[in-house]
């Protein structure tokens, strides 16, 4: 899926960056878990090779965390091999969630909603320590989920 000067460039930041927390953005999932009949991620076993490599080069750089925007679930997933975290926002309406079936957890799930909402942010930093905290929310903004960095 991603081109040699993508993966290149990729993995060079990652490596030069000295952030505490380094966002990977993607359309689609590189931890997942996807439906067995996908065939356009990095969580799918057409694309099985690639998806390896970069869960393992993620997870052996401090501070990697994917954020996934194309799914229409809301998801908090932590690579069963590496231990690398992946959160799904989930689609902006309850009109477009589907492609889930509710209550099929996966082993790499940590939270798992079939519904509407988004992902919400928040970092604090106090002296040389910083807290990275992620939030599901529904479309009204209710939490739903938390999730802190470091554990």
């Amino acid at each position: 899926i991603l081109g040699a000067q993508q993966k290149s460039w990729l993995f060079k930041t990652l490596d030069a960056s000295t952030a505490t927390f380094k966002l990977v953005f993607s359309p689609t999932p590189i931890v997942g878990p996807d439906r067995s009949g996908k065939k356009d991620n990095h969580a799918n076993t057409i694309f099985a090779h690639e998806g390896e490599q970069l869960r393992r080069k993620f997870s052996a750089v401090d501070g990697v965390i994917v954020l996934c925007g194309d799914r229409h679930w809301q998801y908090a997933s932590e690579d069963t091999e590496t231990g690398l975290w992946e959160f799904g926002c989930g689609p902006g309406s309850e009109k477009h969630q589907l492609g889930w079936k509710k209550g099929d957890e996966r082993p790499s799930h940590r939270f798992l909603r079939v519904a509407g909402g988004f992902l919400s942010g928040h970092l604090e930093s106090k002296g040389n320590a910083s807290t990275l905290t992620l939030h599901h929310r529904t479309v009204n903004g209710d939490v739903m989920s938390t999730f802190a960095f470091p554990e």
